[in-house]
């Protein structure tokens, strides 16, 4: 096998997936990026985390995730707060708003996932995503 094929396929697969979130009709009105969906789901899932945590967690250097940022709050979706812990910084959670907005997200990502998973037995579709997990473990040092 080609070594090109890996980057080709991770590629068209990360555009292909962008594409049908975007187009998704549970998203239809919501004025958001894949990336501020990204952002979304981290703060569902860890309730509040500072910009550097964010940056870290989707690789994405801190310019790029202070726009983003600036992007949810601006759009009420995110509040910055003083961070109890470190009163040097900020933490951002979601807003009540946010957190609707990211239930369509998660409607739109169960519906896509399981088209993409159409014809694809659970025991390959399990066996991909460990492959997967495994791979970007390997390129990016964990």
């Amino acid at each position: 096998m080609e070594k090109r094929h890996l980057t080709d396929v991770v590629f068209k697969l990360s555009i292909d997936l962008g594409i049908q979130l975007e187009g998704s009709p549970e998203l239809r009105g919501i004025d958001l990026s894949p990336m501020h969906m990204r952002i979304l789901r981290l703060l569902h899932d860890r309730e509040k985390a500072t910009p550097v945590d964010i940056s870290s967690a989707i690789r994405r250097d801190r310019g790029h995730v202070t726009r983003l940022l600036t992007d949810l709050t601006q759009k009420n979706l995110a509040i910055l707060a003083p961070n109890p812990a470190d009163g040097r910084s900020k933490v951002v959670r979601l807003t009540r708003e946010a957190e609707d907005i990211f239930q369509r997200v998660r409607a739109a990502e169960l519906k896509i996932i399981d088209r993409a998973k159409a014809g694809v037995p659970d025991e390959d579709f399990s066996i991909f995503l460990r492959v997967a997990h495994k791979i970007s473990g390997n390129l990016s040092g964990e």
